[in-house]
């Protein structure tokens, strides 16, 4: 939906009345409750969306941007306050359902009728965002948020360059390492997608991101108090046309003046299968240590470490992951390395729904990979068989 514009001494009555024309337009675009008809609507999506859509870009850890102080526009807008339980969907858009499908543990979690629907949106300088829905468990949280440009206006890119959630009580930051920008008309369907000879033009992008929760000590608390802040901004079509390429992102970025804030409370699936007996195996005289295997609802982590063949690279592993049922699906892509004493370790994330799958395991590391200061056109790679099998409790 578009937003108006506030360019007058009005504000407020204009703000009310979008806020009356968005709940209004939310009421009348809401399916009609009937029998069965999330156990129908679930199963055409499952048909109709069977084949994954493209894979997600993956984010480099975000940077805390500051910001001076906030217009009188903007501190004007009310910071929206709101606990979310556990509900039904039938207001979420098809699209949204539909992409969260192509998450193997995202689209389990629909299917049981998990997940937080929310619908608060804030309006400043003529962007608008909308927090669209959620669902946290021990390992990951997943949040889906609409932009929306100014009206009239359209964008070559429309995104946000702060994605910053952390927990209200400690101030906590949450760490985002995955998320995706998909640009999607007023109806909520994708545009552009399979095009790649010309620049799609928009005014509504649907945004997912998702954060890293498996570090955060939940102290048996059964919701989480969350804040959450982006920065959206748009680079226009005319200006796209004008400024070169390499400079555009630094002289073509417009957005409004100062942060969205969204603080709201969430419902907390958090229970976790943890294998934490360290597993040691030995090949091409490099010693690997699976130290632990984290399963919630949602995905499963695998956690090794080994001492760096070459402390000059940056090391990681190309891990395969198994069950006596075959492969686990959603990856197994590796976050960025850390140190544990002299070790260089890894996590490995699998977005599938492996919770309550209590057989045996098994992981084939089949390769380590070093980079060196050239990036991906510099590494050195040692081929091997590290195999471990285990039961997580």
């Amino acid at each position: 939906m578009n937003h108006d514009i506030h360019d007058t001494g009005t504000e407020t009555e204009q703000e009310m009345q979008s806020l009356a024309q968005f709940e209004a337009a939310l009421s009348q675009s809401a399916p009609q409750p009937r029998a069965g008809f999330e156990e129908k609507l679930a199963g055409r999506l499952r048909d109709e969306y069977a084949q994954r859509g493209r894979g997600k870009q993956v984010l480099t850890a975000f940077q805390p941007c500051r910001y001076g102080r906030l217009s009188t526009r903007a501190a004007a807008v009310l910071v929206a306050i709101l606990t979310v339980g556990v509900g039904a969907i039938i207001a979420m858009s098809a699209f949204l359902q539909q992409y969260l499908n192509y998450d193997a543990g995202l689209k389990a979690i629909l299917e049981q009728g998990l997940g937080h629907e929310i619908g608060i949106s804030q309006t400043i300088d003529g962007y608008t965002v909308t927090l669209e829905w959620a669902y946290a468990d021990g390992n990951r949280l997943t949040l889906a948020y609409v932009i929306d440009g100014i009206r009239g206006v359209q964008y070559s890119n429309l995104e946000s360059d702060v994605y910053r959630l952390s927990l209200r009580n400690s101030g906590t930051e949450i760490p985002s390492y995955q998320g995706r920008g998909i640009a999607v008309d007023q109806n909520g369907e994708p545009v552009g997608w399979g095009v790649t000879d010309t620049i799609v033009t928009f005014d509504r992008s649907l945004n997912i991101d998702t954060y890293d929760l498996s570090s955060i000590d939940f102290g048996g608390r059964q919701s989480l108090d969350l804040r959450l802040e982006v920065h959206p901004y748009g680079i226009t079509w005319q200006q796209r046309t004008q400024v070169p390429l390499e400079r555009l992102f630094q002289e073509a970025k417009e957005g409004p003046d100062g942060l969205f804030t969204f603080d709201f409370s969430i419902d907390l699936v958090n229970e976790r299968r943890v294998f934490d007996t360290p597993v040691t195996a030995v090949d091409q005289d490099i010693t690997i240590h699976l130290t632990e295997v984290n399963v919630a609802p949602s995905q499963t982590r695998v956690r090794i470490c080994f001492a760096s063949p070459d402390a000059a690279w940056q090391w990681t592993a190309i891990p395969w992951l198994t069950t006596d049922a075959g492969a686990v699906p959603g990856g197994g892509g590796g976050g960025q390395p850390f140190t544990d004493g002299d070790l260089t370790c890894g996590d490995y994330t699998y977005f599938a729904a492996m919770y309550d799958y209590t057989g045996a395991w098994q992981l084939e590391i089949t390769e380590l990979v070093g980079f060196g200061s050239g990036g991906g056109s510099d590494q050195q790679r040692i081929a091997g068989s590290w195999r471990f099998a285990f039961v997580v409790p």
